[in-house]
């Protein structure tokens, strides 16, 4: 018996761990549009690099970009970055910096008028079917120690080298990031009572990703990440 239980449990973290890898991250749209207007996620979300001077999420970064969602009432746009880049040639250290409110959200589902009001912010944040919210009671998104990154009265200068830029023009969607927002992402999902593992393995699989590790402990879910880009300003480029 004891051999059986300890081969579930098994199997059920490295099915945890292999459906981990493809999932979608959490938007966190949402949280954006309603606490830091102005800023859109940049995926794939990255911990900062103060010193790395080919750091991609670094404010005067010309980079191309496809746009996954767009804005709506409800949630800020979310657009993919390419690999290729081009860096400023400075480390994100040298960027001014300033310190922006932490954040507490918290969605309740327990009572059909608060689950009215919460219901379309929890989708857009956890990237979430109406389907799979069902199985879940309570969550709680915390963001902490925020700050942003941004580039002030045209400093620090850009030193570009000429061949990137040269070829990135020719790419389409060519954009500049202006100012990156940097904080301590935490996300916990409580499930209502009863739920089987492997609806909790699912709805974790679309959960994580970018932010941490997540682990599933009883009847929560907890991700989380320390140092993240989660949200940017950038302009179009013309080419």
């Amino acid at each position: 018996m004891l051999a059986r239980s300890l081969a579930t449990r098994l199997a059920a973290v490295l099915l945890l761990t292999a459906v981990a890898g493809c999932a979608r991250p959490p938007t966190l749209g949402s949280v954006l549009k309603d606490k830091y207007p102005g800023y859109q996620q940049l995926l794939p979300a990255t911990a900062v690099s103060l010193r790395d001077r080919d750091y991609e999420y670094v404010p005067g970064t010309i980079l191309t970009a496809t746009q996954q969602a767009p804005a709506s009432r409800a949630e800020a746009a979310v657009w993919v970055a390419d690999p290729i880049y081009c860096p400023p040639g400075y480390p994100l250290a040298d960027v001014p910096t300033k310190p922006r409110n932490p954040v507490k959200v918290v969605y309740d589902f327990d009572l059909s008028l608060r689950r009215l009001l919460h219901l379309q912010k929890a989708k857009a944040d956890l990237n979430l079917e109406e389907n799979e919210i069902e199985f879940i009671r309570h969550v709680e998104i915390r963001v902490e120690s925020p700050r942003t990154y941004s580039i002030r009265r045209g400093k620090p200068v850009p030193q570009y080298v000429k061949a990137c830029v040269d070829a990135i023009m020719q790419r389409p969607g060519v954009h500049k990031i202006r100012s990156v927002l940097v904080g301590n992402i935490y996300v916990d999902v409580f499930f209502k009572d009863n739920v089987s593992l492997m609806a909790k393995i699912a709805i974790a699989n679309k959960v994580n990703a970018s932010f941490g590790f997540g682990v599933i402990q009883g009847e929560s879910y907890t991700i989380s990440g320390d140092n993240m880009v989660f949200g940017a300003r950038f302009a179009r480029v013309k080419n």
